[in-house]
């Protein structure tokens, strides 16, 4: 079982966040669950933004007035004359919080009021964080309320409240009487879990390993069509993350699976579908050029009770197949990823 604080940390690394995070100190923060965490980091987040102020934009709003402000809404206010209210109703822009990332932060904190796994305690805390945004529509939240939001350097101090409010709400389910919510552990959907476990790898490649850069490598295969020019395309082999370095160079494919091996004649051997696509990211990254003939490639799994440091030689390439303990204290995790990205397994 991973812990909960570790968790936490590796979305931080997936989202490009983990120095804003880390200083969250969620280790002692004594959270009985996930969802309780989350509503404990959010609230932490939403005290960070009160202290540098809540965002404000120009809105357009519609109020009848005594005298003309902005456009003039003309059949709004003949309706109000023939009601016997002197008024003009205008349209204008004006300076408000009621804005989509705040619209987005008061519906999150709604959301987790309503889901009964949340920590009491904190529910009271995010009832009175709730008060704070009164000045908020009320929205319900969506896929579409998040594409409304856009963030710039300017408020950018919001971003990673707004990715625990995603978070959130991609992992609550309402329940059937529409009262309340249950919220999905994240680490019970694999699929969910690799694209997390995969971007946590890149970033943390990135920030923790000086010397090298790390990225996404796409690559066309080395092939050339024999049917003709209608032949349909062959698609683009993209990797999770090319460590490149002055003198070594890796294709790292993360691969989040409940069982790292698989079982091949009764004995555990390395997944074949693995080696077979590790082995066209080497092959065809040197064949176009993308990497030197010296790339390695390393497979890195979480060890879930398998610890795992092994090394091969295919055609010419060190292969190596490594497992990253998560459910230890995270300094212990970072040592261990920045060995295993620096030296990969060592050789008999």
């Amino acid at each position: 079982m991973i812990p909960i604080e570790n968790i936490f940390y590796i979305y931080c690394y997936a989202w490009g966040r983990f120095p804003e995070g880390a200083a969250v100190s969620v280790g002692s923060d004594g959270s009985p669950n996930i969802q309780s965490l989350l509503a404990s980091v959010l609230l932490r987040a939403v005290s960070n933004i009160e202290r540098r102020g809540i965002d404000r934009d120009y809105v357009e709003v519609a109020h009848e007035l005594k005298t003309v402000r902005g456009r003039i809404q003309i059949s709004e206010t003949m309706t109000a004359r023939l009601r016997d209210r002197v008024a003009i109703v205008c349209q204008f822009d004006e300076l408000s919080v009621d804005v989509p990332h705040n619209q987005v932060l008061k519906a999150t904190i709604r959301s987790l009021i309503a889901t009964s796994s949340v920590d009491s305690a904190l529910r009271r805390r995010l009832m009175a964080a709730g008060k704070r945004l009164a000045r908020v529509s009320d929205i319900k939240l969506s896929a579409a309320a998040f594409r409304q939001v856009r963030l710039s350097r300017m408020n950018a101090y919001y971003d990673l409240a707004v990715r625990i409010c995603r978070l959130v709400y991609d992992r609550l389910i309402p329940f059937p009487d529409g009262q309340g919510y249950r919220f999905v552990d994240p680490l019970s959907d694999e699929t969910h879990m690799a694209r997390v476990f995969e971007s946590f790898v890149r970033n943390f490649s990135k920030l923790r390993m000086v010397g090298y850069t790390a990225g996404a490598l796409e690559m066309p295969w080395f092939a050339r069509t024999l049917s003709g020019e209608n032949s349909p395309p062959l698609p683009l082999l993209r990797t999770d993350t090319f460590l490149k370095g002055p003198e070594r160079e890796v294709i790292i494919d993360a691969k989040y699976y409940r069982e790292a091996m698989t079982s091949h004649r009764g004995k555990t051997a390395v997944r074949s579908a693995h080696l077979f696509q590790m082995f066209a990211y080497l092959k065809n990254s040197v064949a176009v050029g993308r990497a030197r003939e010296t790339v390695e490639g390393l497979l890195l799994y979480p060890s879930n009770g398998l610890e795992l440091q092994a090394c091969y030689e295919i055609h010419g390439h060190k292969l190596h197949v490594c497992t990253v303990n998560l459910n230890q204290e995270w300094s212990g995790i970072e040592r261990d990823l920045i060995h295993t990205l620096s030296a990969a397994a060592p050789e008999a």
